[in-house]
């Protein structure tokens, strides 16, 4: 059964109390999101919590929007029970940060997790059974791991809650197949409610789910519309994203037509080498610039990191207020930090799913908030990725029926706004360099006439001599090949 949006009853005023005295209150949420109440109301029904309610799900799948608040919706009725419930996450960074969380709403909260030892574990469940009620933070591969098998035994769970739930269909076949194994876990527990969250999956996975997560029993799919009004998606064609990268970040981007990219923002890469280089040729461009952000405040972050350095760099960034973290994938499920105003990936990520994560980490806040993706068309992209770029067609509405979804009209996309770029940023600077110096010129000697360029205080002319004077000649000559065999200039 799947529904989308109806009124809910009105929540009794204990549990309104409580959910203002603790998760509104420390998440800085003023109110419930309809679909917040509604998913909420009926994980209360499930677990007894609203008594004389006619229709129980046992079992329900929440498919939300990236920054829409879905953990909200678990931790409120686990703020309010009187028992004991269990949280699987994908990552132990993911721990951490929800055990803060947590812990700022005054709900009891142990993690569970591999490295610890028998007395540490056992304090931790010492200081559960005492409080009488709390919630086993962990990951599949510990829930089920031979040494904390007792552990149910004496901690009976009324909830089995499984966020990110698309990892199971994705990683659970061959990567970690634990994740494949949540549904029997619960069975073999007897845990009564199983509510699953996350905000990408696609129809053809929703089958792979109700097989191993809930064995064919089918849940209550509640899904909110896919489209978030506040963050708005631009394409940018580029041979050479991490040239350009660093100006989108200043002024200087509007020659090319781009509003600057404001902070704190996440720059996404594809690898760790990637990301590092990247980090440090931030660093070395804002050091020797004019510019509104300091090296100090250019992060970055991989699975490479030990734990430890990963949590000081999560910790940091959260409390920025501006600032940019280079990172790989590793860095997004479920990280928490509301005020991120721009998502930039130098590279499409394999599927369209993990962009929406990935871009969705941008203005959880509400705030206006943007997605800019690099597409390199001379390089093998994902099919996807060459979909979603075409020129001509709402990008939203891609992204949307990507997950099987419909989205009348657009909130906020380059190509509804008539922003679209028709050109490579390699060729806008080759154009420009062709009306300074003129074409013959430019084929017989492109850096011999930068190089002896003195720029007028125009500000395109400073801009193109400043980006081009340092790129060396091998980078030059190759962009003006490029564009005279694709006939730019005709």
């Amino acid at each position: 059964m799947e529904t989308s949006f109806f009124v809910t009853p009105a929540l009794p005023s204990v549990v309104q109390t409580a959910w203002q005295a603790t998760v509104a209150q420390s998440a800085g949420i003023p109110y419930l999101l309809p679909y917040q109440e509604l998913v909420i109301f009926h994980l209360l029904t499930a677990l007894g919590l609203l008594p004389g309610t006619e229709d129980t799900y046992e079992n329900i799948l929440c498919l939300f929007p990236t920054g829409m608040g879905k953990s909200v919706c678990f931790m409120g009725p686990l703020g309010a029970l009187k028992g004991f419930g269990i949280v699987v996450y994908p990552l132990n960074a993911l721990l951490s940060d929800q055990e803060r969380r947590f812990t700022q709403t005054g709900i009891p909260c142990f993690v569970l997790k591999g490295g610890q030892n028998k007395e540490f574990r056992e304090e931790g469940l010492r200081r559960l059974l005492t409080e009488g009620r709390g919630v086993v933070l962990t990951n599949p591969e510990t829930l089920q791991s031979p040494g904390v098998r007792t552990f149910w035994e004496q901690l009976p769970a009324q909830i089995l809650v499984v966020d990110e739930v698309h990892l199971v269909a994705s990683w659970g076949e061959d990567f970690r197949p634990q994740f494949r194994e949540l549904g029997h876990f619960r069975q073999r527990h007897k845990i009564p409610v199983l509510a699953a969250f996350s905000a990408t999956v696609p129809d053809a996975q929703l089958p792979i789910l109700f097989e191993s997560l809930f064995l064919d029993e089918p849940p209550l799919i509640i899904r909110a519309p896919m489209d978030r009004p506040n963050l708005s998606f631009l394409v940018v064609p580029s041979v050479s994203p991490e040239i350009f990268a660093p100006w989108l970040y200043t002024p200087w981007a509007r020659i090319f037509g781009i509003e600057p990219l404001a902070q704190p923002s996440i720059l996404f890469c594809s690898t760790r080498n990637l990301t590092e280089d990247t980090a440090f040729s931030l660093k070395r461009f804002f050091r020797f610039a004019e510019r509104d952000v300091e090296p100090k405040e250019i992060l970055y972050y991989h699975a490479g990191l030990d734990p430890k350095k990963r949590r000081q760099l999560e910790q940091e960034f959260f409390k920025m207020d501006k600032g940019i973290m280079l990172a790989t994938c590793a860095y997004g499920l479920g990280i928490d930090k509301p005020n991120v105003r721009s998502v930039l990936h130098l590279f499409g990520p394999e599927n369209p799913e993990s962009y929406i994560q990935e871009s969705g980490r941008g203005g959880r806040d509400g705030k206006k908030a943007r997605a800019l993706l690099f597409v390199n068309p001379d390089s093998e992209n994902p099919k996807w990725v060459k979909e979603y770029g075409a020129n001509g067609q709402c990008r939203k509405q891609w992204l949307v029926r990507s997950l099987g979804e419909d989205l009348e009209g657009c909130s906020g996309c380059d190509s509804c706004e008539g922003m679209a770029h028709r050109l490579r940023l390699e060729d806008q600077v080759i154009l420009q360099s062709v009306r300074l110096f003129g074409l013959r010129r430019v084929r017989r000697s492109l850096y011999s006439c930068i190089k002896s360029f003195r720029p007028s205080k125009k500000a395109e002319d400073v801009f193109y001599y400043t980006l081009t004077r340092d790129l060396g000649q091998e980078i030059l000559q190759r962009w003006l090949e490029s564009a005279l065999k694709r006939d730019v200039f005709a």
